[in-house]
């Protein structure tokens, strides 16, 4: 298949966020995410399959009254891996609270973007509905190319 979605409920530490993250939420993603990898690369595999671990939005830099941490659309990091990625390679900075993005900020547009080109889809492309409305596959988004070898 040319794409697969995993989706992993359950990230919604608004209490707890530590107790939570460190008990249940992030050991089976430690557990699962190389072996996905390594088992990619020894079939051959990884520079053909793009793997990209992201969420909708990111976390308050600030921790709540309830030690958790809350909704934060202002700067949030996406991992990924395969498809052509440079290994080791950081695109973007927040600032020292991780609260605001401080240097090149990559828009949601533009990771559509980048998935799609990686994917050989034209992200330029513009689709129409049934009645001929235009509609863009990505709204002013780029692929963000530095991150591919």
């Amino acid at each position: 298949v040319r794409f697969v979605t995993v989706t992993d409920g359950g990230w919604d530490t608004h209490q707890n966020n530590f107790k939570s993250l460190k008990d249940s939420r992030l050991p089976p993603v430690d557990k699962a995410l190389p072996q996905l990898l390594a088992d990619l690369e020894d079939r051959g595999m990884l520079q053909k399959t793009l793997v990209v671990v992201t969420t909708e939005f990111g976390r308050t830099p600030k921790i709540n009254d309830l030690a958790g941490r809350d909704h934060w659309p202002n700067a949030f990091s996406i991992a990924m891996a395969g498809g052509g990625v440079r290994g080791g390679v950081v695109v973007g900075a927040t600032d020292k609270q991780a609260g605001e993005v401080a240097d090149r900020p990559i828009t949601p547009q533009d990771m559509c973007a980048t998935v799609l080109d990686r994917l050989g889809i034209d992200y330029t492309k513009v689709l129409h509905t049934p009645l001929g409305r235009p509609v863009p596959m990505v709204d002013d988004g780029h692929p963000v190319r530095e991150i591919f070898s």
